[in-house]
């Protein structure tokens, strides 16, 4: 921001008060803009989230997120059995990342978050489970 502040007021050896309350008045205009810009908290970013619960089907590798850009990624087991991600090519069971199972149904078991600081993957993540559970993915666009 360019301070509209007169440098050249007051001139000479004669302090004329309107040039100073002039000076001050833009003074304080540009002090209370500067404080309403700083008491309002910084717009977050708005990304839309969708979600999707994919059924793995016992030592059956599925892509469960295909590859494409995307701000956020989110992949959790919520079944009983874990589950082996893998990016780009089909997933070999106990061989990626591991996904534990949850300790009951529905509940959240191991998983993987990804958010815009860290690098999100636009990879397409395959999956795969032994005995088959289910994963919820959670994609941010």
């Amino acid at each position: 921001m360019v301070s509209n502040i007169d440098p050249t007021k007051p001139d000479g050896p004669i302090a004329y008060t309107a040039d100073v309350r002039g000076n001050f008045a833009i003074a304080q205009e540009e002090i209370s803009q500067l404080q309403q810009t700083l008491s309002q908290p910084p717009q977050a970013a708005q990304i839309v989230i969708s979600q999707t619960v994919v059924t793995l089907t016992p030592g059956a590798d599925v892509i469960v997120a295909p590859a494409r850009p995307r701000s956020y990624l989110a992949i959790m087991n919520i079944d009983r059995s874990d589950a082996t991600l893998n990016f780009d090519k089909a997933s070999v069971a106990g061989s990626g990342w591991i996904l534990t199972a949850a300790y009951v149904s529905g509940a959240q078991g191991g998983g993987m978050t990804w958010g815009s600081g860290e690098g999100v993957p636009v990879n397409a993540v395959h999956a795969i489970s032994t005995a088959g559970t289910r994963l919820v993915v959670l994609e941010g666009f």
